[in-house]
C-alpha cells in the first residue's frame, strides 16, 4: 500500500495544481517554473513565479466555479451544495484516479523561462500518456520586471488547451458583468470545447448556451417584450440537446424549468422542477424556484410544501421562512403564519417587512 502522506508537500506545492484538477476532472501535474538568475535577483525566484501561474489559474477557476451554474447560491449553503459541484465538474473520477497517483496523470505540464534579447519567454510542453498525442507547446513573452501579464496569459492558454469550457465560463461572467449579450469570447471557447471529442461529451456547452439566452432575455433591459420572448425559446433547443447526452443533469433541468414558468408554460415547468428535485431534494435553489412557480399559479398548497422543505434544508433563512409565512397567511393559516414570522423576525431583527407582517397576523377582524 503506498501511503500518501509522502506526496502532501508536492501534492499542495509546486508540483501539482491540484486546484486545476478539482474544476476540470483531469489530474494535471505542473513542474517547478525554472526561472533565469536575472529574474531571482529581483525576487521572481522558481517557487514565487510558479505560485503567481498558480494564483493566475485559481482565479480563472473561481470564474469558473461563480458560473458554474448560473443561480446565485448563498454562501451559507456551500455545504450542501459542494456534492453537486463534484458531480458537475467530474471530481468523482479525480478522487479515483488520486488514488493511484503513479501514471495516472491525464496532463503534465514542464515549463521554464529565459532570457530571450532582454526580455524574457515563457515556455510550457503540454504533455498527456496518450502516444498519438502531440506535444502542446506554449511560448508567451514578457517583461522581466513585471512577468504577471506573462502569467496570467500563460494561464489562460493552458486551461484552454486543456479544457476550454472552463475559459468560456469565466467570459461568460466578464461578459455577463460587462453586458455584452452577444458573449463573442464565450462563444469562441464553447465552439472549441464542442469540437473537442469525444462529441457525446457536450452537455455542459449545450447547458451554457442556453443560459446564455436566458441570462439575456433576463438581463437585457433593451429587449422587447417580443424579443424577451424569442430569447427564452431561443434558450430551449440547447437545453435539451444537453438533456439528450445527461437526462440527469441537475442545472439543466432547473433552468428549464425556470424558463417555462417565463413562458407560463406551467406544465413543462412542473415536468423538469420536479426532476431536478427528484436528482437532488436538498437543493434549495430547485425548491425556492417550483415554489414561487406554484405560487405564480396560484397553487398555494403545493407551494407551501416546496417551501417547507427549502426551510428544511435552511432552517435559519429569514427570507425562506418569510415567504412561508405569507403563504400560510394567504390560506388562512394564521398560527403558522406567525409561527414562521417569529422566527424570521429573530432570524432577522432589523428586518421592517417581516414586523409589518407580524402586526399583519395578529391584528383583530374588523368588526
Amino acid at each position: 500500500m503506498i501511503d500518501l502522506g509522502i506526496f502532501t508537500v508536492p501534492l499542495i506545492g509546486a508540483l501539482s495544481v491540484f486546484l486545476v484538477a478539482f474544476f476540470t476532472g483531469d489530474n494535471i501535474s505542473f513542474d517547478s517554473i525554472a526561472t533565469p538568475a536575472d529574474m531571482q535577483w529581483n525576487g521572481y525566484d522558481s517557487n514565487v513565479v510558479t505560485r503567481m501561474l498558480l494564483d493566475e489559474l485559481r482565479e480563472l477557476n473561481e470564474d469558473a466555479v461563480s458560473e458554474a451554474v448560473g443561480l446565485e447560491v448563498d454562501s451559507s449553503y456551500v455545504d450542501q451544495s459542494i456534492g453537486q459541484y463534484a458531480d458537475y465538474f467530474g471530481i468523482g473520477k479525480l478522487v479515483d484516479t488520486t488514488r493511484n497517483l503513479v501514471g495516472a496523470n491525464q496532463y503534465y505540464v514542464s515549463s521554464e523561462i529565459a532570457d530571450v534579447n532582454g526580455k524574457i519567454r515563457y515556455t510550457a510542453r503540454l504533455f498527456t500518456p496518450k502516444s498519438d498525442q502531440p506535444v502542446d507547446t506554449v511560448k508567451i513573452d514578457g517583461d522581466p520586471a513585471d512577468p504577471a501579464p506573462m502569467l496570467q496569459q500563460a494561464a489562460e492558454v493552458l486551461l484552454t488547451k486543456i479544457n476550454p469550457y472552463i475559459m468560456a465560463l469565466h467570459y461568460f461572467k466578464q461578459e455577463s458583468a460587462t453586458k455584452q449579450w452577444d458573449y463573442p469570447k464565450t462563444k469562441e471557447f464553447l465552439k472549441l470545447h464542442i469540437e473537442t471529442p469525444p462529441p457525446e461529451d457536450n452537455y455542459l456547452s449545450y447547458d451554457l448556451i442556453g443560459r446564455m439566452h436566458r441570462r439575456r432575455a433576463e438581463f437585457d433591459t433593451t429587449l422587447s417584450p417580443e424579443q424577451r420572448h424569442q430569447e427564452l425559446l431561443d434558450a430551449i433547443p440547447p437545453l435539451m440537446a444537453a438533456l439528450r447526452q445527461n437526462a440527469n443533469f441537475l442545472y439543466t433541468n432547473l433552468t428549464l424549468g425556470t424558463i417555462y414558468t417565463d413562458l407560463e408554460d406551467f406544465a413543462n415547468a412542473d415536468k423538469y422542477f420536479a426532476k431536478a428535485v427528484s436528482i437532488d431534494p436538498n437543493y434549495l435553489p430547485a425548491r425556492q424556484r417550483w415554489g414561487k412557480s406554484l405560487a405564480k399559479q396560484g397553487r398555494l398548497r403545493e407551494a407551501v410544501f416546496q417551501y417547507v422543505a427549502a426551510v428544511e434544508i435552511a432552517p435559519d433563512d429569514a427570507e425562506l421562512r418569510s415567504t412561508l409565512g405569507e403563504l400560510y397567511f394567504k390560506l388562512n393559516h394564521t398560527d403558522d403564519a406567525m409561527a414562521q414570522w417569529k422566527v424570521a423576525e429573530y432570524l432577522d431583527p432589523s428586518n421592517g417587512q417581516i414586523r409589518e407582517d407580524l402586526r399583519k397576523s395578529t391584528k383583530p377582524p374588523s368588526q
